[in-house]
């Protein structure tokens, strides 16, 4: 996915950035994950700058809720 998301695919970027926040398969990175989000969101990804502005309102910090989290990526934005 990695490889994806360099090449300037949003939904690949989206969902890097998601498992970079969240610490799903990598370590937890706010800075990487803003970075990964923000590329897709230049890109028009609905998701991604839905979750830029769910982050700028939470400060930028890591949730402490649910309701805080940016919005999972579909399936097929993962690539499994």
């Amino acid at each position: 996915m990695r490889a994806e998301a360099q090449e300037g695919n949003p939904d690949a970027q989206y969902a890097l950035g998601y498992m970079y926040f969240n610490g799903q398969g990598v370590e937890p990175d706010l800075d990487e994950a803003m970075e990964w989000i923000r590329r897709a969101a230049e890109q028009g990804h609905r998701p991604a700058l839905e979750a830029l502005t769910q982050l700028a309102a939470i400060g930028a910090r890591k949730p402490t809720t649910a309701e805080d989290r940016p919005q999972e990526p579909e399936d097929d934005a993962t690539g499994s």
